[in-house]
């Protein structure tokens, strides 16, 4: 697979981006409504802090794009981006309700195998044998640390339907990373961030309104949880997300994001107490030597 060259701000972006997509969880737990109205107020809210942000920067317009779209091709684009960022994160939210923690957790943590078959579908990228066993090293891992946490893996005729959901979210978060490396050639990621956090608020509203009571927050601390959400896992979270992407290649950013059960855990470990197993330390390394040895893996040729 082909690598742009890494410089530093990018694998910075994307060491914060895993992070603020990382505390996720711990926001959601946090929340005083559903999951559904939690995720719809992200978005908007958001989207407005990037609008005002935008409208009150001062700075020089970035650079041009590299690849010139069509607008009405590009507004395509972001709606599908859009459309596949709100299946992933409400069949993520969903499985939960119909399968184990750890069920969900793995089976969204093959989104890296199916970002490289993509890859190698639509865009004639195949990985190295190198890079093909450091992704393997880094779901290996990522499936010790998740395994460990809760307790191992349980199929079953119930759980059925939660992990289809599950592996369904792994399956549109792939797809989302494709649309946005392709829309990173052409719009700047403050603009995709904006946009994308809009369309996904206004198609997660009509939802919200019809199967989550309360709709909103009812204390200040509600409301700071949701802002808190907004700016760590949305705009630093996806929007530094996209900012690498244009200069990283997809499987490297997906396979980035299987470090996000160690975020949480580790923000479990200082605001939760909950305590760290010799076995899940051994699964943190294991995702983070993966992740460095693929980021080292030469380009295949």
């Amino acid at each position: 697979m082909k690598k742009s060259g890494y410089q530093v701000l990018p694998i910075l972006a994307l060491i914060v981006s895993t992070i603020g997509m990382g505390s996720a969880i711990f926001f959601v737990k946090l929340s005083e409504v559903d999951a559904t109205s939690t995720l719809m107020l992200r978005m908007f809210i958001a989207g407005g802090i990037a609008g005002i942000l935008r409208l009150g920067s001062t700075h020089a317009s970035p650079p041009p794009a590299s690849i010139h779209r069509r607008p009405a091709t590009l507004l395509v684009l972001l709606f599908l981006s859009a459309l596949a960022s709100t299946i992933d994160l409400l069949s993520n939210h969903w499985a939960l309700t119909f399968t184990s923690m750890a069920n969900t957790a793995i089976l969204m943590n093959l989104s890296p195998v199916f970002v490289a078959l993509l890859s190698y579908i639509f865009l004639k990228e195949k990985l190295t044998a190198r890079q093909s066993l450091s992704l393997l090293i880094a779901l290996a891992g990522a499936t010790v640390l998740v395994l460990a946490k809760n307790g191992g893996l349980s199929f079953s005729k119930h759980s059925f339907l939660g992990d289809l959901l599950a592996l369904n979210s792994a399956l549109f978060y792939a797809i989302y990373f494709m649309l946005l490396k392709e829309l990173r050639g052409s719009i700047n990621s403050r603009n995709i961030i904006i946009w994308q956090s809009l369309i996904c608020g206004s198609l997660l509203l009509p939802i919200a309104l019809l199967s989550s009571t309360p709709l909103f927050p009812t204390s200040p601390k509600g409301w700071l949880t949701i802002f808190a959400l907004a700016i760590f896992s949305q705009l630093l979270g996806h929007g530094l997300m996209a900012y690498a992407l244009k200069y990283v290649d997809v499987v490297l950013a997906s396979i980035s994001t299987l470090a996000k059960p160690v975020v949480a855990i580790m923000l479990g470990y200082v605001f939760f107490n909950e305590k760290l197993l010799p076995l899940q330390w051994l699964g943190v390394l294991t995702v983070l030597f993966g992740i460095a040895w693929y980021r080292r893996s030469p380009p295949a040729t």
